[in-house]
């Protein structure tokens, strides 16, 4: 970030339908076109999203963890930056959020991605993303996960089987600790709004 705090952003891929373990070749293959999401060639009517960001936003590095229990991480380095020099950056703890949904209901079954903070010129006068922006990212979204298909990934929301609720019949709301099998959900849609969110912790 502009800031020189991190950002970063937890996205769960499942191999050949959870038959069989990626190594080093397929996590390289997913890598390949992970990246395009954030930067290069766009897919038919997306943008990369570092192309919306000014050029002190940059993408360091990937880094890929194998859930097996045993295998290290596999860190794959990438030299990118945003593609705008002119203008400003937003602050540092400014980002867009796109939601991904599941055909499964319930908060364990989608998530968000928190792209990085955009340059002024995405901003309309209302101090909104533009909307034409927003499409073009859910589209390029949605170009990867097409794209995948071909590797045998697919990108989903996993529900890692436990969680930290408020005991409603407790006045003092204690929390309750629940727990079940862990799970992958393949993705279904995305949406985003045109509103800015704020992370403290990318200040």
């Amino acid at each position: 970030m502009p800031s020189g705090r991190q950002w970063a952003n937890v996205l769960h891929a499942r191999y050949a339908g959870g038959a069989s373990t990626p190594g080093s070749t397929e996590v390289s293959a997913l890598d390949a076109k992970l990246a395009r999401f954030w930067t290069g060639t766009a897919y038919t009517s997306g943008t990369a999203w570092l192309g919306q960001c000014h050029s002190n936003v940059t993408l360091i590095d990937i880094t890929y963890y194998i859930l097996n229990g045993v295998a290290p991480p596999i860190v794959i380095n990438h030299a990118a930056a945003g593609v705008i020099t002119t203008g400003t950056s937003l602050p540092s703890e400014v980002a867009h959020v796109m939601t991904v949904r599941t055909l499964v209901r319930g908060r364990r079954n989608r998530g968000r991605i928190y792209l990085p903070c955009a340059n002024s010129s995405a901003i309309d006068a209302a101090g909104n993303l533009t909307s034409a922006i927003a499409v073009s990212t859910l589209a390029q979204w949605n170009g990867l996960v097409a794209d995948l298909v071909a590797n045998n990934w697919e990108l989903g929301v996993a529900s890692y089987g436990t969680s930290w609720n408020l005991n409603p019949t407790d006045h003092h709301l204690a929390k309750i600790h629940s727990t079940w099998t862990p799970y992958f959900t393949p993705y279904s849609t995305n949406s985003m709004d045109l509103k800015p969110d704020v992370q403290r912790r990318r200040k």
